[in-house]
């Protein structure tokens, strides 16, 4: 997560997340960052893409604007 588009990257999951479907078929993951300190401004996401043999692809940006529940 990142305040700012060019901002510093803060890695908020340490642990990695099982892979879900197939490479074919995809999968829809969900993740819900419950360290976010400021409720109506946008924040920048990254995904990292992690292989069996430690290779490591970025995906993003994706702009989150939080708001009120």
């Amino acid at each position: 997560r990142a305040d700012l588009i060019n901002g510093s990257i803060k890695k908020i999951n340490n642990s990695l997340i099982p892979a879900q479907g197939t490479g074919t078929q995809g999968a829809t993951y969900q993740f819900i960052d419950t360290d976010v300190k400021n409720r109506y401004k946008t924040y920048v996401y990254l995904l990292e893409d992690v292989e069996f043999d430690g290779d490591s692809v970025l995906h993003g940006p994706i702009n989150v604007i939080c708001g009120s529940k």
